[in-house]
């Protein structure tokens, strides 16, 4: 998927989403995978980093709003993306795409207060 598609694809009145967007106007690095999952997966992660993040009080968009557009999703498999803001405004976000990658169901934003770290190949379990 190329930056101008995803782009048209995050559309909608959602803050995670017009974030998003900017990033990829501002050039941001992103991916989208071509390998799907069953969306109780994906469900099960973010349901992990919603509970890590209250505790934690990382910064989140969108992630209360993801967990109940997948808890609706009846689709079988969602595709995940990334669009890694971290460097501009300190943001990761994931994409998750339906079966057909023709429709965003939701996009979460995780701010990264030390953005090196994640560069330096530590993972976060949105990249599951």
């Amino acid at each position: 998927m190329d930056r101008a598609r995803l782009s048209q694809l995050l559309v909608g009145d959602h803050e995670a989403y017009s974030m998003a967007v900017a990033a990829l106007e501002a050039g941001a690095a992103f991916k989208v995978w071509d390998i799907g999952m069953p969306p109780k997966d994906l469900l099960a992660v973010l349901v992990n980093r919603e509970r890590r993040a209250r505790r934690s009080r990382q910064p989140t968009i969108g992630l209360s709003e993801a967990i109940a557009a997948l808890r609706e999703y009846s689709g079988a498999e969602v595709f995940l993306g990334f669009i890694d803001d971290r460097d501009r405004d300190g943001y990761r976000y994931q994409v998750v795409l339906d079966e057909t990658s023709s429709r965003v169901i939701c996009c979460v934003g995780v701010k990264f207060s030390d953005s090196g770290s994640m560069a330096h190949g530590q993972r976060s379990d949105l990249d599951e």
